[in-house]
């Protein structure tokens, strides 16, 4: 899909907080604490696109977008996404979220991995 840096800046939002509600989900932690995207907005942080990058070779490009989240004051701080969106010379051009790799205690972890969400509470 083409659209715009805004319109993927929301995507990964949306992309993220859904996978944290299936957390939220498989834990003891009250429904009324689900993470809603406004959360993000509402601390003293808001998020923000921190840089955008572009490759591309001869039949593919990406895009690489990395933004700053921190949408509940979550006791782990705030989050890095980093986000890669990749299109196809060959199919229209269109944009396509396929990965989204969170900064976590200092290490990486794969949210979305070819467009499917990864790193899942068992059961999910």
């Amino acid at each position: 899909m083409a659209y715009t840096l805004d319109e993927q800046y929301e995507e990964v939002l949306t992309k993220f907080t859904e996978w944290l509600n299936l957390w939220h989900a498989d834990s003891d932690i009250p429904d009324e604490t689900q993470v809603t995207r406004a959360m993000y907005d509402e601390c003293d942080d808001p998020p923000r696109i921190l840089s955008v990058d572009f490759h591309q070779g001869s039949l593919h490009k990406t895009k690489v977008v990395t933004i700053y989240a921190n949408p509940y004051h979550d006791e782990g701080g705030p989050n890095v996404l980093t986000a890669f969106f990749d299109s196809w010379l060959e199919r229209d051009d269109k944009w396509i979220l396929a990965d989204i790799i969170q900064d976590f205690d200092a290490r990486r972890q794969y949210i979305l991995n070819n467009g499917k969400f990864v790193n899942l509470p068992e059961g999910s």
